[in-house]
């Protein structure tokens, strides 16, 4: 920084609050500061809208860490700035770049240093060759991803002091954010908050990673997510599948096996009268039931759909069981159902869940392929993503096993008795924007 040498600082106490003193900084000075006084200094950690965050190397003639590499730029501020001000100056005089886009992530002091720190994380969308590096400052930069920010993090020349200022945000980094839909982030009338999508949104932007897991099918979920600037997979089918939110294809799915279609015809003799199988055909799935008289609850889960182009009703209950055939759906009242659950979760092949209908009064039973439940997709897109923590929503029994191997659980305010037994906490219910506002509150 130009003058470095004649700056002067206005000097804090540990309210944070301007004493009246000032102080010349020469090399080294800060040390000579008097006992429970501070001077301002700011952090800027620098992410570019497409992931990737900054990394500049101090120049080596620096008194505070020469030849260090860090994450991204800084500096103290001057006499008469404010945070946000010195924020903003020194990330353009380091780096030659400019955000409006800036979050306070951490407030905190060094007795040491004598220094007061805002930590801050600014967002840019920018030509990443644009960087003009400050002479006196920084010698090198470059752009990395998640991954490559975790290695600096753990390396011999970061500035540890600094990355601990920003622990709260590598903690946010590098979780994954996991939400069912209905009636968990969707309200009770099917939509989503215009407040939930901004907040949501906004998160995404700055660097959380955050996805769903739903019982839906692609087609089903489509136009529900399509709001979200969401990039890691979303799972739906109840863990059967994964897909690709941007371009909407399914990347991954489970079939059931042709011996495990044979067991399962033998047991679900009623399925002709309330269910239907779901025969995968590309990225989506066709709904097939049998001609005749349904339940109450087929009926109207057919009547809800009329003219829908993946409806298909056959004379041969064969056809109900041939193809890619990735998932089973019953639907009828309790007193039907469990016996049904019953004699199917007899078997380790596949797996199966009964729950009320979130919308009305039937229930629901879903049969799918063995391994193949929300917990497990999850669990697997942990490991294939490289996160070290797992965060999940929910609301209802499907969602247990999630809970159960999450880091930490949320049920909504809404949620069944039963989940709410294994939440790590419970927030504001569906209608309130819960999921939202708790993503909120971590950043």
């Amino acid at each position: 920084m130009e003058g470095l040498k004649m700056e002067i600082w206005d000097l804090y106490d540990r309210d944070a609050k301007k004493t009246g003193e000032t102080w010349e900084r020469t090399y080294g000075s800060f040390r000579l500061i008097p006992e429970g006084k501070y001077h301002m200094v700011v952090d800027i950690l620098i992410k570019h809208v497409d992931g990737t965050y900054l990394l500049t190397k101090r120049h080596p003639d620096k008194d505070v860490y020469p030849g260090y590499w860090e994450a991204s730029a800084g500096g103290s501020a001057v006499s008469g700035e404010e945070q946000l001000e010195a924020a903003k100056r020194e990330m353009f005089e380091e780096t030659g770049l400019k955000s409006d886009n800036f979050t306070l992530v951490n407030h905190s002091f060094s007795d040491k240093s004598h220094s007061m720190f805002y930590s801050y994380l600014a967002v840019v969308d920018c030509d990443k060759d644009s960087v003009v590096l400050q002479e006196e400052e920084t010698v090198d930069y470059k752009w990395v991803d998640r991954d490559g920010l975790n290695e600096y993090i753990n390396s011999d020349l970061a500035i540890q002091s600094h990355n601990n200022r920003y622990k709260k945000y590598f903690d946010v980094l590098n979780t994954l954010y996991v939400s069912d839909l209905d009636g968990t982030l969707m309200k009770n009338d099917k939509s989503i908050s215009e407040e939930s999508v901004k907040t949501i949104n906004d998160l995404l932007l700055k660097g959380i990673t955050f996805t769903v897991a739903t019982a839906r099918s692609l087609g089903s979920v489509k136009h529900i997510v399509e709001p979200f600037d969401l990039k890691a997979p979303m799972i739906i089918r109840n863990g059967t599948a994964y897909a690709d939110p941007k371009i909407m294809e399914v990347t991954e799915k489970a079939l059931f096996t042709k011996r495990e279609l044979v067991k399962l015809k033998e047991i679900l003799l009623d399925l002709p009268y309330n269910g239907f199988t779901s025969i995968w055909n590309g990225n989506e799935m066709t709904k097939v039931f049998a001609e005749g008289k349904h339940s109450s609850g087929i009926d109207k889960y057919i009547d809800d759909r009329k003219g829908a182009k993946d409806i298909k009703l056959v004379s041969d209950i064969n056809e109900l069981f041939n193809g890619d055939v990735g998932y089973i759906t019953m639907i009828d009242d309790l007193e039907c159902m469990q016996p049904i659950y019953d004699k199917v979760k007899e078997s380790d092949e596949w797996e199966a869940v009964l729950q009320k209908d979130s919308y009305g009064d039937e229930y629901w039973l879903e049969i799918c392929p063995g391994n193949s439940t929300k917990a497990k997709a999850i669990l697997k897109l942990k490991e294939k993503m490289n996160f070290e923590k797992v965060v999940v929503f929910g609301d209802s029994v499907n969602d247990i096993p999630m809970f159960e191997i999450a880091d930490s659980a949320y049920a909504v305010d809404n949620a069944i008795p039963e989940l709410k037994e294994y939440a790590t906490e419970i927030i504001a219910s569906n209608e309130d924007d819960g999921v939202a506002r708790f993503l909120q509150s971590i950043l």
